[in-house]
């Protein structure tokens, strides 16, 4: 079962998504900030990354560019505000998915599954 990391530090967000993904059929880790996600990262090993951008201790943009630093994963960025220079931030941290909150789900899990599929064929 494929394995997908959730961060975001609205919990009832990170419940409801956790929720969806896990029956969407995969395995689902969460953290609520991105010190805890990294170290998490490190012990779990999962196939996706699903990270808000506006987060304690650590924001999104910064996580993935540790996460990336450290192996190449799919990482897919959620914002609730639009931030000009967001699709600057996202090459710069090499996110493969930019998308704007509130989620569209249908589209999100979509995304996952293109993402993990092209990931199985490589």
């Amino acid at each position: 079962m494929r394995k997908i990391q959730i961060i975001d530090d609205d919990e009832s967000s990170l419940k409801l998504l956790a929720e969806i993904i896990a029956n969407a059929g995969y395995e689902v880790i969460t953290s609520t900030n991105g010190i805890d996600a990294l170290d998490q990262f490190r012990l779990e090993n999962p196939d996706l990354l699903v990270t808000d951008v506006n987060m304690p201790r650590m924001n999104g943009y910064d996580l993935s560019r540790n996460v990336k630093a450290l192996r190449s994963i799919p990482i897919v960025i959620i914002s609730g505000s639009f931030d000009p220079g967001a699709m600057n931030k996202e090459s710069q941290t090499n996110a493969d998915i930019f998308l704007k909150k509130p989620l569209n789900i249908s589209e999100l899990l979509a995304h996952i599954d293109s993402i993990l599929s092209e990931t199985d064929s490589v």
